[in-house]
């Protein structure tokens, strides 16, 4: 599903996005808070989220355990890698 044109979302609309088992791409997202991660973290397909620019260290928490999934979770684009990482 491609929501790209979407530059904000909240935490309920990313649970119910959740739910679903497909490929989400959310690339109009230049951030997320904490809440927003931890709702995403719970798709089940992949996830592309590459024009991030920032992750507050509360949402590296919990994007750090996730980014390393296969193609069955989530992608993360070379980008949030690197933030993941901590080398901005």
């Amino acid at each position: 599903l491609h929501l790209n044109r979407l530059t904000s979302i909240s935490e309920d609309v990313a649970h119910e996005l959740a739910k679903y088992h497909m490929s989400l791409h959310l690339n109009g997202l230049t951030s997320i808070d904490k809440e927003v991660a931890q709702e995403l973290a719970k798709v089940k397909g992949g996830l592309s989220l590459n024009r991030l620019t920032s992750i507050d260290k509360d949402v590296k928490l919990v994007t750090s355990s996730i980014g390393r999934r296969d193609s069955s979770g989530l992608r993360w684009q070379s980008k949030q890698n690197d933030m993941l990482r901590g080398s901005e």
